[in-house]
């Protein structure tokens, strides 16, 4: 019997982040895994940590977070890194995230290594994928990301999502379902444990994740205000100096900056009584997502305050964890915060109902799913 574990090479565009490490340590189990991961140098000084088990490596190249075109000469620099990488280390699987990483995957599999197998993830789906450009040179851009990703997607063997929204949305035309893996964004329950809420002196609300969607984050900071809470903005990204220089005069507010998941979530969570995840609705990729916040909310019983109209806010509805209000509407807002601030009972039910969800949305579960899918494969 051949007692040689198969080899995966893990490659994403950016630091690791938990979701990266569920899927390392999922496939540990099972394989021998080696990771890339591309730095763009953007003055993170908390990078969260890979399992020591995998062997890593790290491509540093600076670049612009916001513009795929704008970054486009560092990505070719690290695409050429990524298929030397992969050249030495002879994978049987390429692991995978984003468009230009599956791009270097091909790239190797058809001029290097033509048996070896693709596994893409996708966590989400570019505004110019899935939202309706107005502009005539966004419109062009949007046409040729669209055919590059269906041409690419030809050569992967199995795509793993993290809503099933994604496949329906774009995928479904040109990927068969029976090559679809549903990977919710469920968080690592040891992570949580010993979880004991802090008693606030005042009801805090908090964001903790990506800074992005700037306008409905500065939309809490002005509700907080007339709701008389206190707001805890955890988290860095694009949009992270922009909301430091807005807050900067609401005393009420602590912008709490980068953490390390894996060492500062459970504590984030402790200091907050209710979770916002509000975004602008209207674009298709919000409409469709499922981010960390939904599940980090439900293994903590903390309410979750999100968007009307959208995936989301469809499920924090079915399960009765929280609230939905329409993205841009302060007022709404407002009404929701007092509600959850003075409804104590309400609070209390949250505790019952998440476990509920906990249950329908297990990590265990959905990694033995993975592993079996990646088993058919290889």
């Amino acid at each position: 019997m051949n007692n040689i574990k198969k080899i995966f090479l893990v490659v994403f565009p950016h630091t690791p982040n938990p979701r990266m490490i569920k899927r390392v340590k999922a496939l540990l189990i099972n394989y021998d895994v080696h990771v890339i991961y591309w730095d763009r140098n953007l003055g993170n000084k908390k990078i969260n940590e890979l399992p020591k088990e995998s062997k890593v490596t790290v491509i540093k190249r600076k670049a612009n977070e916001g513009s795929p075109i704008k970054r486009l000469g560092a990505t070719i620099s690290v695409i050429r890194e990524i298929i030397a990488i992969a050249k030495r280390v002879e994978p049987d699987v390429l692991y995978l995230s984003k468009t230009d990483i599956l791009f270097a995957a091909v790239l190797y599999k058809k001029i290097t290594k033509t048996n070896v197998r693709l596994v893409y993830e996708v966590s989400d789906l570019h505004t110019l994928m899935v939202d309706q450009q107005k502009k005539t040179y966004k419109k062009l851009i949007s046409k040729l990301i669209k055919k590059t990703e269906k041409s690419l997607c030809k050569s992967i063997e199995l795509l793993i999502v993290t809503s099933e929204f994604f496949y329906n949305q774009f995928y479904q035309d040109f990927i068969s379902k029976d090559k679809v893996v549903f990977m919710p964004n469920t968080p690592d329950p040891l992570v949580f444990d010993g979880f004991h809420r802090k008693t606030n002196e005042k009801f805090t609300v908090g964001f903790i994740g990506a800074i992005r969607y700037a306008e409905q984050l500065e939309m809490l900071i002005d509700a907080s205000i007339e709701a008389n809470i206190n707001v805890l903005i955890a988290g860095a990204g694009k949009d992270y100096l922009r909301i430091k220089e807005y807050a900067k005069n609401y005393e009420n507010v602590e912008v709490y900056g980068e953490y390390k998941y894996n060492e500062e979530i459970k504590k984030l969570y402790e200091h907050v009584d209710c979770i916002y995840s509000v975004y602008d609705a209207e674009l298709k990729n919000v409409q469709i997502a499922l981010p960390n916040r939904l599940y980090e909310a439900a293994f903590t019983s903390t309410p979750i305050i999100a968007s009307k109209n959208t995936y989301l806010g469809d499920i924090v509805e079915k399960y009765d964890i929280g609230k939905t209000i329409l993205f841009n509407s302060k007022t709404e807002l407002i009404k929701v915060l007092s509600l959850l601030k003075e409804d104590l009972n309400y609070l209390k039910s949250i505790e019952e109902k998440s476990q509920l969800f906990r249950n329908d949305w297990d990590l265990n579960k959905h990694n033995k799913n993975l592993i079996k899918a990646i088993g058919k494969i290889i």
